[in-house]
């Protein structure tokens, strides 16, 4: 008989554990956000940003803009992390946020500002002029992005190029 009753009990006393546990841990960091990309000239964090924007991570992509920023070299001044969050997906709306390769590492300027060359990806993975005006009449396969180094992190410094009407 109290064999029995053990083989009952103890898958319960197991489940209730295991919801207590659920229920009762506290969560670890921010999903969305993901890890942080680290390299010594900025590429794979540029890379990350366009590549989370493309995927609609916006909270991802925001680590790659400084908050609280002043300055010369800021994509958006004295904002939160959420709040930039927000304001690449408003931009997004109507600027190029898609997957991108490097065409070119920069070297480092002054003020810690590295210059990389990038060129848009399209579904299939192939290159994607970017349109240069209104027209869309100029078009140009790579276009350039500046990264600052602050603290041993880069953070972009400019915002995707305009999408034109084709």
């Amino acid at each position: 008989m109290a064999m029995k009753s053990a083989k009952i009990l103890l898958p319960l006393l197991a489940i209730i554990i295991i919801l207590v546990l659920v229920f009762t841990l506290k969560p670890g960091a921010d999903p969305s956000v993901g890890e942080r990309a680290s390299s010594e000239d900025g590429t794979a964090e540029l890379i990350d940003f366009l590549g989370a924007l493309d995927a609609n991570q916006y909270a991802h992509a925001a680590q790659y803009v400084q908050s609280d920023c002043s300055g010369n070299y800021c994509m958006y001044e004295g904002l939160t992390p959420e709040e930039i969050a927000s304001e690449l997906q408003t931009l997004c709306a109507d600027h190029v946020c898609q997957r991108a390769e490097l065409d070119e590492t920069g070297l480092e300027g002054s003020s810690n500002i590295w210059a990389h060359t990038v060129a848009f990806l399209d579904a299939e993975g192939n290159r994607e002029a970017v349109c240069l005006d209104a027209d869309c009449a100029l078009k140009k396969l790579t276009t350039q992005f500046r990264l600052q180094q602050v603290d041993g992190q880069f953070f972009v410094v400019d915002q995707p190029p305009l999408q034109m009407v084709r």
